[in-house]
């Protein structure tokens, strides 16, 4: 549970922030808790004015003017303050998504990767997320209750020196009712926190089944393999355990209205009775027990809307604190590399295991490739070649053992020069709805290269495809944004991935199953396309099909996080191991090909 000490922590760290965005929040703030602070004061004032002019008999004309003054500065001050608060909550409203929620989604692209696929951290980032979820929570829910607890205290303690002066145990037994409310109120609201982190998860699902049912790639597989039905089945699974928590809490909060129905009918019983008591038996005039009658109605209901207010900011707060702890970890830092990369790869004992999994993916895992080293990695679906991948470019950290590039450790390295070593080309290729020279060079126009972006086009076998569309490679990728955008089809989409990599000329080439849903004599064809651009740079071919071993300095085959095998195609061929078994097994898939290769060099 938040301590006092956490909550004010929370509270300058969202000042501080929000003093840097635009300052003038703070003056709208203060003006508007000066200004709505008075006019309750006045408002209780006015009767009391009216019935003792009336009972002293004062001139009608006076009267008249006095109460057209007070009439009109309510009026005038009830407009100013809503101009002030409509100001107020637009400038806060435009803080939630353009400050908060900016600070939020860039957080997302500057944490490490490794961060972002622990189960824990993305349940936080949910969490984290409510600062910026609504006008009713998180960031300006907790300024919407600051200001009024703020202003209704200006005004409370006015009321309170009213009322004092009739009788000041007055003041104590309404203090005394409101607190035994709000302690009440305080369990439930510690109630809701706690169920806070299995509502999270519900909600993270409802995200999840509301995107896809509304993603239209999604939209074949769920008609094809009629998926609607069993989606929304799980659609309402988790909404209906949403609902059960959201029961729950309303069923307490019902408790509390009557709880607090009957103390209120009590405690104003006693209250007014005195006054009347007062009228009755001390000759009290009329016109005080107006002003004394409104202040004590008005006393209640103020100070219960400061403790409400109160108990819904801690309540905010924890939001607040999830940020600041997402906002507190660790950063991708670095550029691009200035010394020269020859690409000398070493794993030196690597360990390796998911956030949150049991299973050691690496153990005890040793591979040397030399700079400018062609080297296949192949194994089973499911060997943990693409967390190879992961583990060499700086995504994931490896749990014990090094990674050496060149003889230096990758964690010394900073996390983006780092990435600047490496040109990869993974499995799923990502089509963005910018342009296709967008698409290739990932910069901005004016910064794109045009003969370096020609030649990888012409290099990677994209140059059809870019005579083919409409406006070259101007053309938008996806209709997101441009009606008339185009979607790449696979093979296309394996050109497209080729020539990033290309433009990126990293020292360091990848390529981790890119062609997954290619035949395999497509998939050596590409395989060996790329080897003959790739020239004397370091690159690594990863498979779980034999395609790209042929052509390869070395192959490694790896299974149950070890190298089980490494050597040259002829030596695993000879060894007649696991690699010989899966090469036979595949080679009916490519055989054209490898009889090909073997006539051409006498081997038949």
């Amino acid at each position: 549970m938040e301590t006092k000490k956490d909550f004010l922590k929370n509270l300058f760290y969202l000042i501080k922030i929000l003093w840097q965005y635009n300052h003038r929040i703070f003056v709208l703030f203060m003006s508007i808790v000066i200004f709505s602070s008075i006019v309750p004061l006045i408002e209780i004032w006015i009767p009391k004015v009216l019935l003792e002019g009336i009972i002293k008999d004062r001139d009608i004309r006076e009267m008249i003017i006095l109460l057209s003054f007070l009439a009109f500065g309510v009026w005038g001050l009830n407009i100013w303050v809503g101009y002030l608060q409509k100001e107020y909550n637009r400038m806060i409203s435009v803080a939630r998504t353009d400050c908060f929620g900016d600070l939020l989604m860039n957080k997302t692209y500057q944490m490490r990767y490794y961060l972002l696929e622990d189960p824990k951290i993305q349940q936080l980032f949910e969490k984290a997320r409510m600062v910026s979820f609504s006008d009713k929570e998180g960031v300006e829910g907790i300024l919407r209750n600051l200001q009024l607890i703020l202003s209704k205290g200006l005004t409370i303690i006015g009321l309170g020196v009213i009322i004092a002066q009739l009788s000041p145990l007055i003041v104590i037994l309404l203090v005394i009712g409101v607190s035994s409310n709000i302690w009440i109120l305080n369990k439930v609201k510690n109630k809701e926190l706690l169920m806070r982190d299995e509502n999270t998860a519900y909600d993270r699902k409802l995200n999840y089944y509301q995107d896809k049912m509304s993603d239209f790639s999604y939209g074949k597989d769920i008609r094809l393999y009629q998926l609607t039905e069993w989606i929304s089945n799980k659609h309402k699974e988790a909404a209906s355990g949403r609902l059960v928590n959201q029961k729950k809490i309303s069923n307490a909060y019902f408790s509390i209205d009557l709880f607090r129905g009957m103390y209120i009918l009590v405690q104003e019983s006693l209250i007014y009775s005195f006054l009347i008591y007062e009228v009755v038996i001390k000759g009290m005039g009329i016109d005080d027990f107006s002003l004394y009658f409104g202040a004590i109605a008005s006393f209640s209901t103020v100070l219960i809307g400061i403790i409400t207010s109160g108990t819904s900011i801690i309540q905010f707060s924890k939001c607040i604190s999830d940020m600041r702890l997402l906002m507190e970890m660790e950063n991708e830092l670095g550029g691009k590399y200035t010394d020269k990369i020859k690409g000398e790869i070493i794993f030196d004992k690597v360990e390796f295991k998911y956030p949150g999994c049991d299973k050691t993916i690496y153990k005890d895992f040793n591979l040397c490739i030399k700079a400018g080293e062609k080297v296949a990695i192949v194994g089973k679906n499911g060997a943990g070649k693409t967390t190879l991948t992961k583990l060499l470019v700086g995504l994931h950290k490896c749990d014990s053992g090094r990674i050496l590039i060149d003889g230096k450790d990758t964690r010394e390295i900073e996390s983006k020069t780092l990435y600047s070593f490496f040109s990869v080309v993974f499995q799923q290729i990502n089509q963005y709805a910018f342009s296709l020279k967008e698409n290739i060079a990932f910069q901005e126009q004016g910064s794109i290269e045009t003969n370096k972006l020609k030649n990888v086009i012409d290099e990677s076998g994209l140059v059809k495809v870019v005579e083919g569309l409409q406006n070259g490679i101007e053309t938008s990728l996806r209709k997101d944004f441009d009606p008339s955008g185009v979607d790449l089809s696979g093979g296309q989409a394996q050109k497209l991935a080729l020539a990033r990599a290309l433009y990126k000329d990293a020292p360091i080439l990848i390529l981790d199953e890119p062609t997954a849903a290619m035949d395999a004599l497509a998939e050596a064809k590409l395989y060996e396309q790329f080897n003959h651009l790739v020239g004397d740079k370091t690159a690594i071919y990863i498979s779980h099909r034999l395609s790209s071993t042929r052509f390869c300095d070395k192959v490694v085959l790896v299974d149950e996080g070890h190298v089980v095998e490494y050597g040259t195609h002829k030596e695993l061929m000879d060894l007649r191991g696991i690699y010989w078994e899966m090469f036979n097994a595949q080679r009916y898939y490519y055989q054209e090909k490898i009889v090909e290769e073997e006539i051409a060099v006498g081997e038949v």
